[in-house]
């Protein structure tokens, strides 16, 4: 876009030109006049195609109703640069969060505690629980539709209620979703209960601390999940009765056990 900066003034402020310009690309809204940029007409095709054009626009269609509806239509993003007063607007709000939910973050703190505002905008990102009041985080629905896809929220504290460390529920979704490839730790000393997550996912053993993982436990995961020898220390990795548990469920396990087997 850098060329448009090269175009003469007398074409920046030509309305014909540059609404066709933001018809094609939203984006080149940031290079008309300032003229322009107060003339709704353009601004609603820009926004229609780019929602963030939303940033240039002057304070007055930044406050205009039919414009932010269509901005964040778009990319609901865009409800950052519109006025604080749609903050306070449930159908902005609720528009911006099913395209982009954590622009939940952005809504009036009656909003936040909006059931159906933040159910939607959790939908679209589990992210955005952060956002939610301490009422609908503590929300069974609400906490499980986030840890389905982002199972490492179970250890953010600030996010996540401790109690639900607790409830075998939510802790078996953790489990569920999570994937060899992901960090995170679960606060969590039962072993039971890490057991019972153990028949879910073999892979959830790696989330816990090392001292809580016991044979028994790995036996359970092993049984899940034969690959999970390969995360394991080489003290399990050179356990025959381990390996053949292993080994059995699948067989490219093998590659992963103790030279010494």
């Amino acid at each position: 876009h850098f060329f448009l900066e090269l175009l003469p003034e007398k074409i920046k402020d030509n309305k014909e030109v540059m609404l066709k310009a933001v018809q094609i690309d939203g984006y080149t809204y940031c290079y008309i006049s300032d003229r322009l940029k107060k003339d709704k007409e353009i601004l609603i095709e820009a926004v229609k195609n780019y929602g963030y054009a939303l940033e240039w626009a002057s304070d007055e269609l930044k406050n205009d109703k039919d414009i932010v509806l269509t901005a964040v239509k778009k990319h609901g993003g865009a409800l950052q640069f519109a006025s604080k007063n749609f903050y306070e607007d449930k159908e902005i709000i609720l528009t911006a969060v099913k395209n982009d939910g954590i622009t939940l973050l952005f809504a009036s703190e009656n909003l936040k505690d909006d059931e159906e505002i933040v159910w939607e905008a959790i939908k679209n990102n589990g992210m955005a629980l952060q956002s939610a009041s301490d009422r609908l985080k503590n929300k069974r629905k609400f906490v499980l539709e986030a840890i389905s896809q982002f199972p490492n929220l179970i250890e953010r504290k600030h996010i996540i209620s401790e109690k639900w460390l607790k409830d075998l529920e939510v802790l078996k979704v953790v489990a569920k979703k999570t994937k060899f490839t992901d960090h995170f730790k679960i606060n969590i000393s039962d072993k039971n209960i890490i057991n019972e997550l153990a028949k879910v996912n073999g892979y959830i053993i790696y989330h816990f601390e090392d001292n809580l993982i016991d044979k028994d436990i790995i036996k359970t995961a092993l049984l899940q999940n034969g690959m999970v020898i390969r995360g394991l220390s080489e003290e399990f990795k050179n356990d025959k009765e381990l390996g053949l548990i292993a080994v059995k469920k699948n067989e490219k396990a093998l590659k992963h056990l103790s030279k010494e087997l």
